[in-house]
């Protein structure tokens, strides 16, 4: 019951809309649930990038329509091929990798939101990324917000972190 909790709790602090392409990054307990969300609420198209394992069968039954696999597969490129050049609507973190982070970031169109659930061992550092105008990144635990994102050298003319510890959850919005 709890993934289930988390996973919805997710689309609702993204503000998934029925229609939009997502991108999971994981497919771990959290991933799976957050992927069953996705497709009752009627995303259009459901990505996940997941290393091979047994994990990527698991996604496939919990309603994923396309596996992307790091280090095999072009995961930004492909992503970028799969919806016409725009870029997904919406993504989740859930594995706690730096480099899921980043290829999510690459991934999500302009304006595209990110919603991390993950939970992290230490901090995570953005460096200048040039190609995006605009990105919304949420940081969502149910329990405790123990995610914290460095900037540097974004040129960023608008940036800010309102952190509500009554939702547990953090909006950035980093604009260039």
């Amino acid at each position: 019951m709890e993934p289930m909790s988390v996973g919805y709790h997710s689309l609702e602090v993204g503000g998934f809309r029925s229609g939009h392409v997502a991108v999971v990054a994981g497919a771990g307990p959290i991933g799976l649930a957050t992927i069953e969300c996705l497709k009752a609420l009627g995303a259009e198209k459901i990505i996940v990038v997941q290393r091979k394992s047994v994990r990527q069968e698991y996604a496939l039954r919990a309603g994923a329509d396309i596996l992307l696999e790091p280090g095999k597969d072009d995961v930004v490129a492909e992503i970028y091929r799969l919806t016409g050049g725009a870029g997904a609507d919406i993504a989740f973190e859930t594995t706690g990798s730096e480099q899921c982070l980043l290829l999510l970031l690459e991934s999500i169109k302009a304006a595209g939101t990110l919603v991390v659930t993950s939970i992290w061992e230490g901090p995570v550092t953005l460096a200048r990324i040039s190609c995006f105008l605009d990105w919304v990144i949420f940081a969502s635990f149910p329990y405790l917000l123990s995610l914290r994102l460095t900037v540097c050298d974004l040129g960023c003319s608008d940036f800010f972190c309102n952190d509500s510890f009554r939702s547990r959850s953090a909006r950035i919005r980093l604009s260039m």
